[in-house]
């Protein structure tokens, strides 16, 4: 019985070791506030650069605000399992001032945007391309931009 416990504990352990493994890469740029004609442009260069949009304006399932919304386009770097990028779109949409509030984009690759050189180089290009686009639109101080290494989350039931 002792033994059983032990082999189970250790598949637990194993599962997390390898769930936490962060070979994902992200860039996270954020704006307080963009016109939504602006924030439109970005989906069109986006579409222009090969991405096709997979939501737009989709509802959050959690969401924190009235009318927080999200984008998501992806782009397939190659025919390999995992080969593309993300850009996720997260804002809240103010109808009345035409605006997109709080926004954060995430132009990233979860499972192998770290480890693989060709999406690594896909998400820094679209980063940057996002990025200045932003920044032409609010001005350089009203933008914030991060990378980092990111994990896919595990959920356990």
């Amino acid at each position: 019985m002792k033994s059983t416990y032990f082999c189970f504990i250790l598949i637990i352990l194993a599962g997390f070791v390898v769930g936490c493994e962060r070979t994902g890469y992200v860039i996270i740029i954020k704006t307080e506030n963009i016109k939504y004609d602006d924030l439109q442009q970005i989906g069109r260069m986006l579409k222009d650069k090969g991405f096709k949009t997979v939501v737009w304006e989709g509802k959050n399932d959690m969401q924190k605000y009235p009318n927080e919304v999200y984008s998501l386009f992806e782009k397939k770097v190659s025919g390999k399992y995992y080969h593309f990028v993300d850009v996720n779109l997260n804002y809240i949409k103010d109808v009345p001032n035409s605006a997109a509030r709080n926004l954060r984009i995430d132009v990233h690759n979860i499972y192998k945007g770290e480890t693989v050189a060709e999406l690594k180089n896909e998400i820094e290009t679209i980063g940057n391309l996002v990025y200045q686009e932003v920044v032409g639109k609010v001005g350089k101080e009203n933008v914030s931009m991060e990378r980092k290494e990111a994990q896919h989350r595990i959920i356990f039931f």
